[in-house]
């Protein structure tokens, strides 16, 4: 009965996702602080999949997370003459979110947690002809997100409803050497409000095994320079295996992630759609995750991009590493 009850909810989750779904797009994710100290665990289950676990009544955690991105680069001729063509072009090499996060158990079911990202980009000179090629960069505290989880099902599956909300504290003036100011791809922060919703369920398979699954959607205000980010649908879904049991310490857990996404197109005052933006993409995601012993984790994973159809003239992901470490209290 609990093994066909967590079926019914995995059924409903994927059902809502795909049904919804017309585009897939990258938008990799570190959020990756899973927890269930109820039930003795006390490292992440999951690294890009939230799971319904909570931290339970008056515990709480801190911790670091490191997730770094690598992009294909567009050659900066062919990038100008694109620009040139009235295509949007941000010929980003590398975005990286170093983070630090806490969260607290409000009640048994009820978890509320807080990030502050610094963020550092490079990128490569197109549009100004006297420097194409020339090597930019941009680095500064990014938005503060406020993340909240109520768990409303327990027996035998887990299941809870995930939201969130992203303030406009990030700086979103830098500029680059000639001192003109960067796009808003490639600012520290977004300047914008936005909002997230989802929903997740999770169950454990006897004293070794878990399963996650998660659905998510995120609505992005206007932002820096009158352009509004197109919002996020994503799927995660995440096994893990422990080799001793859960509970026990020293520990070590194997996992396998698939995060898929549809991003919407950009929008801007002046050009309506930018259709340079949005698109589709899928990621699998080789990990591990290591308790040390009932207070300390630390986990590493490696997102693989399988599939990627960006919108029009955009970049690719070439890989993507996240890691962390998190104590628990």
């Amino acid at each position: 009965m609990r093994f066909r009850s967590f079926l019914f909810f995995f059924t409903l989750l994927s059902m809502m996702f795909f049904n919804s779904l017309s585009a897939l797009a990258c938008d990799t994710c570190g959020c990756a602080f899973n927890s269930d100290n109820s039930n003795g665990l006390t490292s992440p289950t999951t690294v890009i999949t939230p799971t319904a676990g909570t931290l339970g009544k008056g515990r709480g955690f801190l911790g670091f997370l490191a997730d770094y991105a690598a992009y294909d680069e567009i050659p900066a001729v062919h990038g100008n003459k694109l620009t040139d063509a009235g295509h949007d072009i941000h010929d980003k090499r590398h975005e990286g979110f170093y983070v630090l996060a806490g969260g607290y158990g409000l009640t048994k079911n009820f978890d509320l947690s807080l990030s502050l990202p610094y963020v550092s980009c490079s990128s490569v000179q197109v549009e100004d002809v006297d420097n194409l090629g020339r090597g930019e960069h941009a680095s500064a505290v990014g938005d503060l997100k406020l993340a909240g989880k109520y768990r409303f099902w327990s027996r035998g599956v887990s299941a809870a409803l995930l939201f969130g909300v992203k303030v406009p504290t990030g700086k979103d003036s830098a500029k680059d050497k000639s001192g003109d100011k960067f796009g808003p791809e490639l600012q520290p922060g977004s300047g914008s409000w936005d909002y997230n919703a989802g929903a997740a369920v999770s169950r454990g398979f006897g004293e070794h095994a878990a399963l996650a699954s998660a659905v998510q959607y995120t609505y992005r205000g206007e932002g820096a320079q009158e352009e509004r980010l197109g919002g996020v649908f994503r799927h995660d879904l995440g096994i893990s295996y422990a080799i001793k049991p859960l509970g026990q310490h020293p520990n070590v857990s194997f996992l396998l992630e698939v995060e898929t996404q549809w991003l919407g197109k950009d929008r801007s005052r002046k050009n309506d759609k930018v259709l340079d933006s949005g698109g589709t993409a899928v990621f699998i995601g080789p990990g591990l995750s290591a308790t040390l012993n009932q207070s300390v984790s630390a986990f590493v994973e490696v997102p693989i991009p399988v599939y990627q159809n960006p919108g029009g003239e955009h970049q690719k992901t070439r890989y993507e590493i996240i890691s962390g470490v998190s104590r628990h209290f």
